[in-house]
Order: structure tokens, then C-alpha cells, then sequence
């Protein structure tokens, strides 16, 4: 349906979405430093504010923890996700691709499973594994086109669509 080239992509969890989400909580951090050494507040709002402080923090490393980590498939047809925990052979028929921030170099990407479920992933134009430098590069570039290819024909969606690019950057 889409004239973009088959492609394998390896997902592994964002160093860079890690990265922002420490810039996050240490920002809410230095606020309750902020509140500690300014003058009288009740004696139950430092620990409360600190206690919040740590439960989101602990939260943003759960969430990141779970992020996806496996292979995304573009097989010309379908895309695909097979996730690289023990014990699952199966991989995940995704729809209605749609990417919500490009950066060029990291994107964005949200793909909605069969069951509605939607899935994300934040995808990075990095060395990963074995591959070199240029492989790397022109695997990115691979995966780019697939996800920006328009249908050839938008009247045989077979039941997928491909949403436009949300909010992009460049």
C-alpha cells in the first residue's frame, strides 16, 4: 500500500526521554528545596511536598522502566512490534501511525494496538548493537520513510489509516 521500504527498527528504552524526565523531577526537587528554606509554612507541608517529590519520581522511573524495547516491523503492509521479553514470541500488529513530535534526530511515535491500546515510542537515530555508523544512518532514514509514506491509494486502506503528522519540528 505505501511506497516506503520494508524495515526493521531496533527500539530500546530513550536515554533522551530518561534525560528529560530527570530535568522534570529535578526541577520539582529544587522547588521543595525552595519551600524548606523559605520562612514559615505549616509544619505538615514540607513533608507532604516531599513525599509528592518522591512518588513522582519514582513514577517517571517506573514509566520509563516499561517503556517498549524490542523490534518495530514495516513489512510494506503492516507494521509490527515484537517485544524482546523472555517468553514472548508474538509480535503486535499495530495501527493508525501517527508521530506527535520529529526532531529529525528523535521522534515520537504512537501506533494503536488491535485491542485500542495505544502504544508509544520514542525513537532515536543512534548506533545501536553491530550496526556502524552509515548503517545506522540509513536505517533511520529507512524507518523515516515509512512512517511519513502516503498511501498509493487512499481508497484500499485495508480498515488502516495513517494519520497525518500531528505537531512536527523541524
Amino acid at each position: 500500500m505505501y511506497n516506503a521500504p520494508a524495515v526493521r527498527f531496533p527500539v530500546a528504552r530513550s536515554p533522551l526521554a530518561a534525560c528529560g524526565l530527570a530535568l522534570f523531577w529535578t526541577v520539582g526537587a529544587l522547588a521543595c528545596v525552595r519551600l524548606a528554606v523559605t520562612p514559615p509554612q505549616p509544619l505538615w507541608l514540607l513533608p507532604a511536598v516531599m513525599a509528592l517529590c518522591l512518588v513522582i519520581g519514582l513514577a517517571a522511573l517506573g514509566h520509563w522502566r516499561k517503556s517498549p524495547v524490542g523490534t518495530l516491523y514495516w513489512d510494506r503492509k503492516q507494521w509490527a512490534f515484537a517485544p524482546s521479553q523472555v517468553g514472548t514470541d508474538a509480535s503486535i500488529p499495530l495501527n493508525d501511525v501517527s508521530v506527535h513530535l520529529d526532531f529529525q534526530r528523535v521522534m515520537l511515535v504512537g501506533f494503536r494496538q488491535l485491542t485500542g491500546q495505544r502504544l508509544w515510542f520514542w525513537l532515536e537515530n543512534r548506533t545501536i548493537g553491530r550496526e556502524t555508523g552509515r548503517e545506522s544512518k540509513r536505517l533511520w532514514r529507512s524507518l523515516r520513510r515509512a512512517l511519513f509514506a502516503l498511501p498509493k491509494d487512499k481508497g484500499a486502506s485495508s480498515g488502516r489509516s495513517q494519520k497525518r503528522v500531528e505537531n512536527s519540528s523541524a
